[in-house]
Formats: C-alpha cells, structure tokens, sequence
C-alpha cells in the first residue's frame, strides 16, 4: 500500500470521535439510538433525537443520585446509596415522583405492599 494512503488513513482514523464523546455525555448515544429504533421510532428519528434523548436521561439520572447522595448524609447513618433510598428519593421529590409514579424499583416492595404488611402483622 503507498505510503500516502497509510498516512490519510491514521489521520482519519484519530479524528474518528463517537457522539457519545462529541457531546460530552457518559450514557452511549448509539445505545439509545439502537433502543428508540427497536421500539419502531426509526423512520421519524432525526439525527439529533437520540443525542437529545441521551442528555436528558444522563440529566435525569444524575439528579436522582444527587439527591439520593444528601438524602443519605442528612439520615448520617449509611455511606452507600440503596435502592431504599432511591425511593424515599423519587416519592419526596414531586417531580421525579410524578414522572416515575408507574416504576417499580427493583428489591424495594411497592407502597401497597409496605400498608398490606403492616394491616396483617396486627397493631
């Protein structure tokens, strides 16, 4: 192979930065790109929706945890975030508790099942 092709090749094979990188993100744009499709969004997906969707979500994830981190100074108790929690966070923030009303959180039992339990183990 000639020694220019070999040339332009690594230059264009540095230059080569995935959308995840380009938009400074964490979560991968192509991950959310494959799931919108998956879910037969493809043909009205714009180039731009699963970057967008990427950043809200990376946003939204982010806000949870940090609250669910001063959630966990204020209680002193515990240095880990758990999936207790993340709940306690999600139904103190009225936000996040409308937006995630119909989310189950895994290794967490559903509210009702926290009143059933407590009706059956008497007063």
């Amino acid at each position: 192979m000639p020694r220019a092709m070999q040339t332009s090749r690594r230059r264009g094979a540095s230059s080569r930065r995935s959308r995840t990188s380009r938009a400074q993100l964490t979560f991968s744009v192509s991950l959310v790109e494959h799931h919108l499709r998956e879910g037969g969004h493809g043909p009205r997906l714009s180039e731009t929706a699963p970057i967008f969707l990427t950043a809200i979500l990376e946003f939204l994830v982010r806000s949870l945890l940090e609250q669910a981190r001063d959630e966990a100074q204020r209680r002193g108790a515990q240095s880990l975030i758990t999936p207790q929690l993340l709940e306690a966070t999600v139904y103190s923030n009225a936000l996040l508790g409308q937006l995630l009303q119909s989310i189950i959180i895994p290794q967490v039992a559903p509210p009702e099942a926290h009143r059933s339990r407590r009706s059956r183990s008497g007063p």
